[in-house]
């Protein structure tokens, strides 16, 4: 899984292969657009430490610019297991 640090996957790219609890640490203060090229779905969240609205985002291709970002930046991300309930 991809975050980009600016739109249609521009700036700064960190990749995920499990998540983080604070994406700041990989250079990504605001995910406005993303990649997920895994065969598994992730959690992205608005506050760090996997708190906050959650956002899912889907397996295999789905890329792009996700409006709900700039309302609710994504500060850590994880791999999906069971429900994107915040901890």
């Amino acid at each position: 899984m991809c975050l980009f640090s600016g739109l249609n996957g521009t700036g700064t790219i960190a990749a995920y292969a499990q998540g983080s609890q604070d994406t700041s640490k990989q250079g990504i203060t605001k995910a406005p657009s993303g990649w997920n090229r895994t065969g598994t779905q992730f959690c992205a969240y608005e506050s760090t430490g996997y708190r906050g609205m959650a956002t899912q985002i889907h397996p295999a291709g789905r890329k792009g610019n996700d409006p709900s970002w700039n309302i609710h930046p994504v500060y850590s991300i994880k791999k999906k297991s069971g429900n994107c309930i915040p901890s």
